[in-house]
């Protein structure tokens, strides 16, 4: 009954793997909106508390000039996407609706 370091070191690499995905990808992006969420309301109300800090909005119109600079930029995207097989302007409306989703 010896010791097979090929099949330790097999488990060790499964095991090692394991580890590394549930501290990386989506279980880290979740963690770190979720501290996002818990800390953003806090903070903002220290912010908002102190009468040296301002806080400013941007005009719809401003953003709607900005958007539209912007344009070309997105153009671009699409047609490195398409060159790649992906569908740019799905991937972008998708991410829009998921960020949508989740905003409220």
């Amino acid at each position: 009954m010896g010791l097979d370091l090929r099949r330790n070191g097999e488990a060790v690499q499964v095991i090692r793997k394991a580890v590394i995905d549930a501290n990386s990808g989506r279980n880290i992006a979740k963690m770190a909106g979720e501290n996002w969420i818990a800390i953003e309301g806090p903070a903002k109300k220290v912010m908002q508390s102190k009468s040296k800090n301002q806080f400013h909005t941007i005009p719809p119109g401003e953003v709607a000039k900005m958007q539209e600079a912007v344009k070309p930029v997105y153009e671009r995207w699409f047609e490195e996407m398409k060159k790649i097989g992906v569908d740019g302007p799905r991937l972008l409306a998708d991410a829009r609706a998921l960020i949508e989703k989740h905003s409220k």
